[in-house]
C-alpha cells in the first residue's frame, strides 16, 4: 500500500520527499482502519480470543504478572533498549513474552546475547540414508519404510549394530554434557531473577532422557516376540498384499500410511501416557518436546 501510494505521489507532487512521512502516515491510518472493520465484523467468540491475544502490557504490569523475570535488565540487554518507563511497551502480542526470540533487536555480538539459549526445537528427520552398494531406488524404498515402519525399521537398524552398547555410552555421555552445558548458560543469564534461574536448572535437571532405542520393546534382539506383537493388528495385512501382488505399490502405501497412524497415533489416544515411550524409530535425529519435557537422542 505505502509502494501504491508513493508511485502516485511521485507523479503528482512536486515536493515528493516533503509528503514522504505523511505517506507512511496515511498508509499506517488505512491499514488500522481495516484491522477496524475487521475486528468489527466478527464475532464475539472470536473476539475474546483476539483480547487474550492482543493485550498491551505496561512495564508495570510485566513486572506484575510476571514477577520472578528481571524485566528491566532483560529488555535492556535484550531488545537493545536505552530508556525503560511505565508506558505501554511496544509489543501487543502474547509472543512478546512466550517466544521473546521473535522480538530480539539484531546484533554483531550475537555470542553475548540470551538469544543463543532461546530456540524454538522442532523435530527434524535425518537425511536419505546413503549406504554404499544401493541405488537410488532402494534408498528411496528404505526411506519409505523407516518413515512408515518406525521401529521395525529401527529394530532391524539397532540390531544390525555391533557396537550398540558403546555408542549407547557415548550418546549417554554426550547428553549429560549438553544438559551440562545448557545448565552453565543458564548461570550467567543476568536478565534471569535468582528463583526463575534456579527453576529453570531445576527442569533442566528433570528432564526425561530417551536415549538410544526402546528397550523394553526391542528386547534383547534374540527373541522378537514384543516387536512383533506391537506391528501386527496394523502391519501384518502387508504380508499379504506382497504375496498377492509385491508390484502393487499404492496397497501396500496405504497398508503403511494407515498403519503408521493407527499404531503410532490413535492407539496412543486409549494408552496411558509414559514419557519413556519413544516418539520415532531410532534412526532418526535427535529432537526435543516440549509437551513431554523430553529429549531424544539415538
Amino acid at each position: 500500500m505505502a509502494t501504491v501510494l508513493t508511485v502516485v505521489s511521485m507523479e503528482l507532487a512536486e515536493g515528493f520527499w516533503e509528503t514522504e512521512e505523511l505517506i507512511y502516515q496515511a498508509t499506517a491510518e488505512i491499514a488500522d482502519l481495516e484491522v477496524q472493520i475487521a475486528k468489527a465484523s466478527w464475532p464475539e467468540r472470536e473476539m475474546r480470543r483476539h483480547i487474550e491475544q492482543y493485550n498491551p502490557y505496561t512495564l508495570r504490569s510485566l513486572e506484575e504478572t510476571y514477577p520472578y523475570i528481571g524485566w528491566r535488565s532483560y529488555l535492556k540487554s535484550y531488545l537493545s533498549l536505552e530508556n525503560l518507563n511505565g508506558d505501554t511497551l511496544g509489543k501487543n502480542n502474547r509472543d512478546f513474552v512466550n517466544k521473546p526470540e521473535k522480538n530480539a533487536a539484531p546484533s554483531l555480538d550475537s555470542n553475548n546475547s540470551p538469544r543463543s539459549i532461546i530456540h524454538s526445537h522442532t523435530r527434524t528427520k535425518s537425511d536419505p540414508r546413503r549406504i554404499e552398494g544401493l541405488n537410488d531406488e532402494s534408498i528411496q524404498c528404505m526411506n519409505i519404510l523407516t518413515d512408515y515402519l518406525p521401529f521395525g525399521a529401527g529394530y532391524v537398524y539397532v540390531k544390525s549394530l555391533k557396537n550398540r552398547d558403546k555408542l549407547y555410552d557415548d550418546v549417554k555421555n554426550y547428553t549429560n554434557l549438553m544438559v551440562q552445558s545448557f545448565q552453565d548458560i543458564i548461570k550467567h543469564q543476568h536478565w534471569m531473577t535468582p528463583q526463575t534461574r534456579e527453576i529453570a536448572l531445576e527442569r533442566a535437571d528433570k528432564i526425561q532422557k530417551n536415549l538410544g532405542w526402546p528397550r523394553e520393546l526391542f528386547g534383547n534382539f534374540e527373541d522378537f516376540t514384543t516387536i512383533d506383537a506391537y506391528h501386527r493388528d496394523d502391519y501384518y495385512t502387508i504380508l499379504d498384499a506382497y504375496n498377492r501382488n509385491k508390484e502393487n505399490f499404492y496397497r501396500i502405501m496405504m497398508i503403511l500410511k494407515t498403519g503408521l497412524r493407527n499404531r503410532e497415533e490413535i492407539r496412543k489416544l486409549s494408552e496411558k501416557p509414559n514419557r519413556l515411550n519413544k516418539s520415532w524409530d531410532p534412526a532418526q535425529l535427535s529432537f526435543y518436546e516440549k509437551d513431554a519435557h523430553t529429549l531424544s537422542r539415538h
